[in-house]
């Protein structure tokens, strides 16, 4: 998954109002960015692997495999469900330490938001989802859906541009005419940019072989910017009160 590990936050907001949306939202790829980081400094590796140019591997109806996500991946850390609980309870704790809540439901949606991260990767990984770190790599799970990538682009962006809705649906949008209107083009256009986002991770592979030096900095880019670009259908969706507290916020 990619896009998808996105929706969580968008699904979880209404259950924890005084959390941001972009934390919420980066708490469901937490993982990924980690696992980026750690990439970055050696702990744990990514490697550049074209499954569709690899005769000797097959997908699991027997075919070759594909090129949507081209790595062999090794993150115990970041990636086994161990690490993952607790990777999202501690951001939990974080979160609500920064947002100074004292509401158990906004603790839990940062909670849960994290913990859809490792029922995704079970969905889509080539076999690389650890129980543990210390788990051996042969004995590692996924089912992998990345080895059909109309079915995964089909499905990653289904589940976050549902979610999308879900927000926009509960959202209490207050205002002008012309604000809702704006408001309504803001989820336009975060629906037609994580088609694109999707589109070129399911189908367009990887610009070089670099993984390490390129592809991991990319990527973690990319997903704290995603995050970030959640955050503003929060100011979007709140009418001119939103917009307001956004003003006041910048000028402190």
């Amino acid at each position: 998954m990619w896009i998808a590990h996105f929706a969580p936050g968008l699904a979880l907001k209404r259950m924890a109002p005084d959390t941001p949306l972009a934390l919420l939202s980066l708490a469901g790829a937490l993982p990924d960015a980690l696992f980026m980081v750690f990439a970055i400094l050696g702990i744990e590796t990514i490697k550049y692997s074209d499954k569709s140019q690899d005769p000797s591997y097959r997908n699991p109806t027997g075919g070759r495999g594909s090129g949507c996500f081209p790595y062999d991946c090794d993150y115990p850390y970041t990636h086994s469900i161990t690490g993952e609980i607790i990777i999202s309870l501690a951001f939990a704790v974080l979160v609500t330490v920064y947002t100074g809540s004292k509401r158990w439901q906004s603790f839990l949606a940062v909670v849960l938001a994290g913990l859809t991260h490792p029922l995704f990767d079970l969905a889509v990984h080539r076999h690389d989802v650890a129980l543990t770190p210390s788990e051996p790599p042969n004995q590692r799970h996924g089912f992998p859906l990345f080895d059909y990538p109309i079915v995964t682009f089909v499905v990653d962006l289904g589940i976050f541009l549902g979610a999308l809705y879900y927000h926009l649906s509960t959202a209490r949008v207050k205002g002008t005419q012309e604000h809702r209107l704006q408001t309504a083009k803001a989820y336009v256009y975060a629906a037609i940019a994580a088609t694109l986002i999707q589109a070129d991770f399911a189908f367009f592979g990887a610009p070089t072989t670099l993984a390490r030096a390129f592809h991991a900095p990319l990527f973690l880019g990319q997903i704290l910017a995603i995050s970030w670009g959640c955050g503003l259908l929060d100011v979007a969706s709140e009418g001119a009160g939103g917009l307001e507290k956004a003003k006041a916020g910048k000028a402190l």
